[in-house]
């Protein structure tokens, strides 16, 4: 194994940090996109976004009390991605399940939906079960990084506010 020069960290600025983690978990929603919908590389991708994502929060002192006083959508969808998360790492049993959803043709009141005579088909992904449908992981992913982002500059609004 190679020595490696040892670095010593340079202090950061915590709101940099949490900008960090931030590109972080958009840079492995980016691959989660690029990947193949379903198997080891898009749960890697998945797995490093929702990391990267919480721990984002997670630099923020007092941020999990201020989640509780968020909308009642983006509490919902701060629990499941956190419970998914937690699952991963852990391997502590989440409140939902993450599910490998099969092919099939896209339908619209029992009618294949068709284009240029080509019926629509939604290849196999992985997907959350959220507000009672299955949604593909990444689309989900997507929404969740905007209200993240969304959640914590709202957050640190309020901290600059009480200061």
């Amino acid at each position: 194994m190679p020595d490696f020069p040892k670095i010593e960290p340079s202090p950061m600025d915590p709101l940099e940090l949490v900008q960090k983690k931030l590109r972080e978990a958009d840079f492995f929603l980016d691959r989660l996109r690029a990947s193949a919908p379903t198997g080891e590389e898009a749960d890697f991708n998945l797995s490093a976004f929702l990391s990267a994502a919480k721990a984002a929060a997670n630099r923020l002192k007092g941020f999990e009390k201020f989640e509780k006083t968020r909308p009642e959508r983006e509490r919902q969808l701060w629990n499941l991605m956190t419970s998914e998360r937690n699952w991963d790492v852990h391997r502590v049993t989440p409140d939902t399940k993450r599910i490998e959803q099969g092919e099939q043709a896209v339908t619209v009141g029992g009618h294949a939906v068709a284009t240029d005579g080509i019926p629509v088909v939604i290849p196999p992904c992985l997907c959350f079960v959220w507000e009672g449908k299955n949604v593909p992981a990444v689309k989900l992913c997507s929404e969740f990084a905007a209200t993240l982002r969304r959640m914590i500059n709202d957050y640190c609004a309020q901290e600059q506010a009480g200061r």
